[in-house]
């Protein structure tokens, strides 16, 4: 899937968390942001993935800018989560309670022992030395720097974006709940903050996979991210209207 390498950053294998919500609905103004975020699976080499997310009016739009060019179109308000595939010219619409079942339709086939191993999260915690955010288990490992936001509904804005779109990952294979990355995202949003480099550090059978995310934040729209949000939304006007399986299949 496009998200991959974006969404195995987003996700948590064998962990657990408190989900922390974030309630955004009914502000009269909400901020207009973007973020541009560059994932490295080898910092000194260029980026396995690059990605823009737009934030407008509370609705966070996401264009994978690499080579997929897929749009996912997160809306709280609305409870639904718009998958957009502009080759195909086709949409898929999960609601987030639909997504929340399904969320609990795989975590009830995992086993006895995956559960326990999921629940053995260390908590939040803090490096004194570089002051980053850590939260960590057994088989996986987020190291966060955080950057102060101007507004104080940006940091919920984008703890619902990660919160959904770590979610919506979830539900493929290998259908590992997103539990630890929700609780990082928690710690980052208490902080009025956003990621600004965000580390993924998974082991497995005595081998460790390290993926880097670094985050450049603008705090207002150019007018070529409002271009990009009418295209989005004229997508989801016009596309053909599919079920998620169908959508995932035709890509």
């Amino acid at each position: 899937m496009g998200w991959s390498y974006r969404l195995f950053l987003a996700t948590g294998l064998f962990s657990l968390s408190v989900m922390v919500s974030t309630p955004l609905f009914g502000q009269s103004e909400q901020s207009a942001f973007r973020i541009d975020t560059d994932i490295y699976e080898d910092i000194s080499k260029p980026p396995v993935m690059r990605s823009l997310t737009l934030f407008d009016k509370g609705i966070c739009y996401d264009f994978d800018n690499t080579n997929t060019k897929f749009v996912t179109v997160i809306d709280p308000k609305n409870q639904r989560i718009i998958l957009l595939n502009p080759e195909k010219e086709i949409k898929a619409e999960l609601r987030m309670s639909e997504l929340e079942q399904r969320l609990a339709d795989a975590t009830g086939q995992l086993n006895p022992e995956q559960k326990k191993a999921m629940a053995q999260s260390n908590g939040i915690e803090r490096d004194p030395a570089t002051q980053e955010i850590i939260v960590q288990n057994k088989a996986l490992e987020y190291r966060c720097t955080i950057q102060k936001v101007e507004k104080s509904d940006i940091a919920g804005l984008y703890c619902q974006f990660a919160d959904w779109s770590a979610r919506l990952n979830a539900i493929y294979p290998p259908y590992w709940p997103a539990y630890l990355r929700l609780e990082l995202n928690g710690a980052v949003a208490a902080e009025n903050a956003v990621p600004q480099e965000l580390q993924k550090i998974s082991r497995s059978n005595g081998k460790e996979r390290r993926l880097t995310a670094k985050l450049l934040t603008n705090w207002r729209l150019s007018n070529e991210d409002q271009k990009l949000i009418l295209r989005a939304q004229g997508m989801m006007v016009k596309f053909q209207a599919v079920n998620v399986e169908q959508f995932t299949n035709k890509k």
